[in-house]
């Protein structure tokens, strides 16, 4: 679950005070991300910053290092070094879920996704020289624990952790299509913002939805004249050994699905 919700208010939205706190918690500008009076703070790395601080002063969380990490109350590093044996004798081991990334059911357009990578991995005493913390990749590792224990007797055991944030594609645009067709009707709904940018937004100005299952495997794998194609099956058919192996692209009408490369064989991609 999630350790803090970063995106949510600490003040109380229904209830209105003449005062700036208020105003930039509860008032802002209906964006993608920022939904008002309930999550302004989404994307917000600074107000995620003062809410970490808070949370890692929390009692019984210090409590919790404390039994985990008793041995690091004498090196006066804090948070301790959590995946580290010298100092916590039980593993403090950890990847973020989607209000510790900063944005309720956030992608990788999160502007700031790194640094709230960051602010978890803090939190939780990764060392700052962890691979974890690289620009290039997300939370995602693997740790061993009794890899190097000289005791024949202990199990070695292999802890994935994952990250279904850093790189996560949008949805895909026929989950939300419909729904946000009919939010786009409703000027003041709260939603109005967001489904804009998913039908309409993005880079190309044509959604930031994902629509290559919408325009491929349900739009061009079911014409009768794609079955002749010799990109049907590595396009339409799951089943098929080579399926999604490279990217194809659809012609402007539709109709004619290429490598983008101009190769039309398969062998290159193979190892």
């Amino acid at each position: 679950g999630d350790m803090v919700y970063l995106d949510d208010n600490e003040i109380n939205c229904h209830i209105y005070e003449d005062s700036m706190d208020w105003q930039n918690s509860c008032n802002c500008t209906a964006s993608y991300i920022e939904s008002p009076p309930y999550t302004c703070h989404a994307g917000d790395a600074e107000y995620a910053n003062e809410r970490w601080i808070s949370a890692l002063s929390n009692e019984p969380y210090n409590k919790f290092f404390d039994f985990m990490c008793p041995a690091s109350l004498s090196t006066g590093i804090f948070p301790p070094r959590g995946s580290d044996p010298s100092h916590c004798d039980r593993a403090i081991l950890g990847t973020y879920d989607d209000h510790d990334f900063g944005w309720n059911n956030g992608n990788r357009r999160e502007p700031h996704k790194r640094e709230f990578k960051n602010m978890y991995l803090d939190a939780i005493g990764e060392s700052p020289e962890s691979p974890r913390r690289g620009a290039n990749r997300g939370a995602w590792f693997k740790y061993s624990i009794n890899a190097n224990a000289d005791d024949h007797s202990s199990f070695l055991v292999d802890v994935f952790l994952l990250d279904e944030r850093y790189e996560r594609s949008a949805l895909p645009c026929e989950t939300r299509r419909a729904f946000c067709e009919h939010k786009l009707l409703i000027p003041h709904s709260p939603e109005r913002a967001w489904c804009e940018d998913f039908l309409l937004g993005g880079p190309l100005g044509r959604g930031s939805c994902c629509d290559k299952d919408e325009k491929i495997f349900f739009g061009w794998c079911l014409l009768n004249s794609s079955r002749s194609s010799e990109h049907f099956r590595e396009a339409c058919d799951p089943t098929y050994e080579q399926f999604g192996l490279r990217s194809l692209q659809l012609s402007p009408d539709g109709r004619t699905l290429a490598p983008p490369d101009g190769s039309e064989s398969l062998d290159v991609y193979q190892e």
